[in-house]
């Protein structure tokens, strides 16, 4: 049995042209150029992922330094606002006992 199949491939190497070899190996050259062109886009891919990754942390930097900008602008204009409430405070106050000195005086030298 063995050896009828060997005969039958011996016939059917024999009986391949060299223009069918021919074919064969062009064949093969574009199954390695295929093959190299799968990696080379494998390699792209990867590459825009990793480009894609660093933009994000990138975008990522910028909300944080944003969100902290707009942090520090709040707690400033927060600390603006009671100072001025303060301010306020204390102009009420020295206005109300500048009225209530100017009334004891008047009472005193009436």
């Amino acid at each position: 049995m063995h050896v009828e199949v060997v005969a039958i491939l011996v016939q059917d190497l024999a009986a391949i042209s060299e223009e069918e070899l021919m074919g064969m190996e062009v064949a093969a050259d574009l199954v390695m150029a295929i093959t190299d062109m799968v990696e080379d886009l494998e390699v792209a891919t990867l590459v825009a992922v990793l480009v894609t990754e660093e933009e994000e942390e990138d975008m990522v930097e910028e909300d944080l330094a944003m969100a902290t900008r707009v942090a520090a602008m709040e707690v400033v204009m927060t600390t603006m606002e009671e100072e001025t409430m303060v301010q306020e405070a204390v102009e009420e106050v020295v206005d109300m006992e500048g009225g209530a000195v100017i009334e004891f005086l008047q009472a005193c030298h009436g």
